[in-house]
């Protein structure tokens, strides 16, 4: 669920579906898990200019002793645009980073 406090939009996630990898470690107990059933993401973004800020607090008592929080700075940048983005796919003998190369050509 999301709302406004003020100029930061915050969004309350619950209800998480275990992970695929969850599969393996809900067999055993005794593995370490990604997270509970309790798990609780409380994200916070807030616009100042051309900076984004954004912090997301963790809180899933089953696995963790306290709730913890990371906070991130994206920077809007309008010249990217001219250059265009390229997404970085990771694939199997992907040996041209980037996907600028041609055809034949490896980095």
């Amino acid at each position: 669920m999301g709302r406004w406090e003020e100029d930061t939009l915050v969004i309350d996630t619950v209800n998480f579906k275990p992970w695929i990898l969850d599969d393996y470690h809900y067999t055993d107990p005794t593995k370490s898990r990604w997270h509970s059933d309790a798990l609780h993401a409380t994200e916070r973004l807030r616009r100042d200019g051309n900076t984004l800020a954004y912090r997301v607090t963790i809180d899933d008592p089953k696995i963790f002793t306290r709730p913890w929080s990371q906070d991130f700075e994206l920077t809007l940048r309008p010249d990217w645009d001219q250059l265009g983005l390229l997404e970085y796919v990771c694939e199997e003998n992907n040996r041209c980073a980037g996907g600028n190369c041609r055809k034949g050509e490896a980095r």
